[in-house]
């Protein structure tokens, strides 16, 4: 087992990425006016749509001893006379220092570290981790565990699989997990199809995998299970950030989508896991409040049930593949939200720079994981910063214990 050590944080400047693994041409756009590029839609026959009104069933109240990865039904009411939660001073830092660094001591160093996938499962915390040796690069997945969630140890210095194992054109990107009854575990991802040009933000789907053991063998599904919608729809570029919930009647998953005109987080949902019905509309999308921190582009979602009810985890983005702060949302029937009236996750409690981020709730504490780092030198660009082979990009730990709205 390896413990991790201390890397230095060298200095950067902006903040552009792409998501989708977009163009870097890609300029600031208004998401409700100004068009990105001609879409090229990708269909898939084994996705249904539904109308939104009608493609949520209620779901059944979970038993009083729930399996570790379904978590309990709401039972603390949304406050009917607040539009959003008070956010001030929510979640706190750990540690100045990262809960796990990237591994530069693999076969292939690695400077960037995203924090996956995560679950608590069997007392232990568990996170499948995306590194990388810089942008673009094939993703290195590893697996790391923890008895807090706050002090992880590293199952093995080699990854456990390259994104292109999971039947991607180039690569693909956990960001899921669950176990299921009998054991098996799985993961979720989105794959980025090909790593340059306008092929990067109209290509890339989310499929699944499957190991008896966290540590594998892992083998990805013939087919992926969500793809993007047709021409003219709102998410007919590509598909990403799948999270996964398993309730006591079916699997709700929610995702960001890409069209032309908006980033947005819909929903699907499923009776195993495999064959997926979409919502029609998104179910989460830029507040239309003016002046509000997240009247923009809404991504990558990440939600969990827990006793304040369905909690996401959502990023703010001004242009197509670029992440901003993350807010905190809650709903009682997974479908309208109420919002943070301000980040919980940002440059100022994290930062200075931070990108992808994880959600996990485990005894009446939540944990926010959340990659943040600085790089010197090639640009003023986040994206050119992490080009970079002297990158340096760790995952820190927010938490918050007792209920939101307290």
């Amino acid at each position: 087992m390896k413990k991790y050590r201390l890397i230095p944080i060298a200095l950067a400047f902006g903040l552009v990425l792409i998501s989708c693994q977009a163009a870097p041409e890609i300029s600031e756009i208004d998401p409700e006016t100004s068009a990105i590029v001609k879409e090229t839609p990708v269909e898939a026959e084994n996705i249904a749509v539904l109308p939104i009104e009608t493609a949520v069933p209620p779901t059944q109240p979970p038993p009083t001893e729930p399996s570790p990865t379904i978590t309990p039904e709401p039972t603390i009411p949304l406050e009917p006379d607040s539009n959003r939660i008070p956010s001030t001073d929510l979640f706190t830092l750990f540690s100045e220092e990262p809960v796990i660094y990237h591994n530069d001591s693999a076969e292939v160093p690695m400077h960037l570290a995203f924090p996956g996938a995560v679950v608590y499962h069997d007392n232990l915390f568990h996170m499948f981790h995306n590194e990388l040796e810089w942008w673009p690069a094939q993703v290195h997945t590893f697996y790391s565990t923890s008895p807090d969630g706050r002090n992880w140890t590293r199952a093995t210095d080699e990854p456990l699989f390259l994104g292109e194992a999971l039947n991607a054109l180039y690569t693909a990107y956990v960001s899921s997990v669950l176990v299921e009854e009998d054991g098996t575990w799985v993961l979720y991802f989105y794959t980025v199809d090909n790593p340059v040009g306008w092929e990067a933000i109209t290509q890339g789907s989310i499929g699944r995998a499957t190991a008896p053991a966290p540590t594998g063998p892992w083998v990805a599904d013939d087919k992926m299970v969500l793809t993007a919608g047709k021409q003219g729809t709102w998410d007919s570029f590509c598909v990403q950030n799948p999270s996964v919930v398993r309730t006591e009647t079916e699997y709700v998953m929610y995702y960001t989508g890409y069209s032309e005109r908006q980033a947005a987080i819909g929903m699907a949902t499923s009776p195993d896991g495999i064959e997926w019905t979409k919502n029609e509309e998104p179910i989460f999308t830029r507040s239309g409040e003016s002046g509000s921190w997240d009247n923009a582009f809404m991504i990558d979602p990440r939600v969990i049930l827990t006793p304040d009810g369905w909690v996401m985890l959502y990023s703010r983005s001004y242009k197509v593949g670029a992440h901003g702060p993350y807010g905190i949302a809650v709903s009682s029937d997974r479908i309208n939200w109420k919002r943070s009236d301000e980040p919980v996750a940002s440059g100022e409690n994290v930062g200075p720079f931070i990108w992808a981020a994880n959600l996990l709730y485990h005894d009446n504490t939540y944990f926010i994981y959340v990659q943040s780092g600085q790089v010197s030198g090639r640009g003023s660009d986040l994206s050119s910063s992490i080009e970079s082979p002297e990158a340096d990009w760790n995952i820190y730990l927010l938490t918050h214990e007792g209920s939101l709205w307290q």
